[in-house]
């Protein structure tokens, strides 16, 4: 059996992205989108509360499924 590897990134939203890694115009609400085209994987690091942090992962995963 192949191992399977997955690559990503610590973090997806970073201001200093855009232009380098996000086109010009990708809305802010729109980069988990343009990033899940690139990579499998993300590393999320919330902070909060579990229940915000939960649903703003649907949010998320939502637009990044269209």
């Amino acid at each position: 059996m192949a191992t399977v590897y997955r690559i990503g990134t610590s973090g997806f939203s970073y201001p200093h992205w855009r232009g380098a890694f996000y086109p010009k115009g990708v809305p802010q609400a729109r980069r988990l989108e343009h990033f899940a085209q690139q990579f499998s994987t993300v590393e999320g690091r919330g902070q909060g509360c579990l229940d915000c942090a939960a649903e703003g992962a649907k949010r998320q995963q939502g637009s990044a499924a269209r």
